[in-house]
């Protein structure tokens, strides 16, 4: 789930496995190998400086293992010296860093993309937004959601290969890191005043490198107990001396082997259904479309074959507008197609940076690519399939226009206020309700939703699509991107919309989903099969 993001979570990880590598090798080459540690280390707290902080203390006492043999103390302070020098080396490449991007060596982007620049302690330990209360139950969060997904096996399973090492009294140095590096992680984002479920528990993400050798471990362990018990046996009935490894792990391995096959049944052929969490997808179909993301507007510029362009993005209330097409930027921001938000009080700057590039406009919520300061139709969305020439940046007159006064009469239309936009959206769920009755009429059950669903907001994706058959257009929140929601189990179905205005009483379940906890003016339709709604 969180490999299929752009988020730094999947780079923190490589570089940990990077340094985890060079020193489990390390005595090959003590210098060069013990430098290549520290130098990932140290691109670990480049890329997620929480994560690295918290692995300080176990990284530590490893390497103080390696000192304190007296056979091979000389060997071990060239590799401790090593690993500090890689360390402090990419700790002064963090600071330059900062100080390119934010103006000062000591504020990192995630201080300064969130107005935070008076030091860690504002928004890491227990102050102002964050208790100590409320770390726990994030933390319990995070738990709870790790054995759904860590790795897709039965869930009275859980932790128990993790675990099985220490259950058995190991005594392996190893072991003991790998665990304390997974505590630390895990337990660091206690401090931390969010706990992040996006893709499940992402802010533990860094622990599962060792969680899952931890796994492996465990596995080994259990073959051995097996052939331990396999031998006891063959004794007590036959006699003799045998140690039967092989019946050790021909049972785990198999017994593993099994699990790995639920997980692939369940998550990558979608036959999962053991959870219904809104930010935690169930199988790997739930990922289209996830949170908003989709290729709506790749699909327009790609269709285009635009060159040596500039995109202007609309501004929209989330990230979902511009962050849907961002990635396409080359790094140094000068491909053939760059896109940028549309920010009309900056457009000057914009085009004075890119004078000789064709300027365009893209719009999020109502898919459309135009020629800036063209008119509609809207290309791509069942208007004209060939855009029109496009100005050229040097040549787009920006000056303000010379005011009119108004018309003497017929003032404009005042746009509908938050009450008007709540009533169409109650009448919009009565519409969309009538609709999944006639549908029900036909197939004799509601769309399937296994779980709460925007409601035909993906058309490959929704299950409410499916009442395209007998309503079409379906009906749109009036405030983009607001959305309506829907959830059924084929014999009963929920439609949901967040109000602007307290409104009138609506029948909503006792039970509300997880994302409806906090909501204030909930309006929901609810009908079952014999029973309109």
């Amino acid at each position: 789930m969180t490999a299929s993001n752009f988020m730094a979570h999947n780079t923190a990880v490589f570089y940990l496995l990077g340094s985890l590598l060079f020193l489990a090798i390390i005595d090959r080459r003590p210098f060069l190998f013990g430098l290549l540690a520290g130098l990932f280390f140290g691109l670990v707290f480049n890329t997620r400086p929480l994560t690295a902080a918290a692995l300080i203390p176990p990284f530590s006492l490893y390497l103080l293992t390696l000192i304190l043999p007296r056979g091979r103390r000389l060997m071990g302070v060239t590799q401790v010296g090593a690993f500090v020098v890689g360390g402090l080396l990419m700790l002064g490449a963090f600071w330059l860093y900062n100080l390119g991007t934010t103006g000062d060596a000591f504020t990192n982007g995630y201080q300064a993309s969130t107005g935070r620049t008076g030091g860690p302690q504002e928004f890491v330990g227990f102050s102002g937004a964050n208790t100590v209360n409320i770390g726990i139950q994030n933390e319990q969060t995070q738990m709870a959601f790790l054995l759904l997904v860590l790795n897709g096996w039965p869930r009275y399973i859980g932790l128990l290969f993790v675990m099985l090492p220490f259950i058995l009294a190991t005594r392996r140095r190893w072991d003991w890191f790998l665990l304390g590096c997974a505590v630390m992680v895990m337990g660091a984002y206690t401090l931390w005043r969010g706990n992040g479920v996006m893709h499940g528990p992402r802010y533990w993400y860094e622990a599962i490198p060792f969680l899952m050798l931890l796994a492996a471990r465990g596995g080994d362990r259990a073959a051995e107990l097996l052939a331990n018990a396999a031998g006891w046996l063959h004794r007590a009935l036959l006699g003799g001396e045998a140690r039967p490894l092989w019946a050790g792990i021909l049972v785990t391995y198999g017994l593993m082997a099994a699990l790995v096959g639920t997980s692939v049944y369940g998550w990558l052929l979608s036959n999962n259904d053991s959870w219904d969490a809104l930010f935690v997808p169930d199988r790997a179909t739930s990922l289209r479309g996830f949170n908003f993301v989709d290729d709506r507007l790749v699909k327009l510029v790609n269709e285009a074959d635009l060159e040596n362009a500039l995109v202007l993005v609309e501004v929209c209330p989330n990230w979902w507008c511009f962050g849907n097409v961002f990635w396409m930027n080359s790094p140094t921001l000068d491909g053939n197609v760059v896109f940028a938000e549309d920010l009309e009080a900056r457009r000057g700057e914009l085009f004075q940076a890119y004078p000789d590039r064709t300027v365009y406009v893209a719009k999020y919520t109502s898919p459309s690519l135009l020629p800036f300061g063209a008119p509609g139709p809207l290309f791509g969305t069942g208007g004209a399939q060939e855009l029109p020439p496009a100005p050229i940046a040097r040549d787009i007159d920006l000056s303000p226009p010379t005011p009119q006064p108004p018309p003497p009469t017929e003032p404009p239309p005042e746009p509908p206020g938050a009450a008007l936009r709540d009533e169409q959206r109650r009448q919009d769920l009565e519409t969309i309700a009538a609709a999944l009755q006639q549908y029900s009429d036909r197939h004799e059950a509601y769309p399937l939703a296994a779980g709460l669903q925007s409601f035909c907001r993906y058309r490959n994706v929704d299950a409410g699509c499916e009442v395209l058959e007998v309503l079409e257009p379906l009906p749109q929140d009036p405030s983009p991107p607001r959305i309506y929601w829907y959830q059924s189990d084929g014999t009963r179905f929920t439609l949901f919309v967040v109000l602007e205005e307290p409104g009138t009483s609506s029948s909503c379940p006792d039970s509300l989903p997880a994302a409806f906890s906090g909501a204030d003016s909930l309006y929901c339709v609810q009908g079952s099969l014999g029973q309109p709604p």
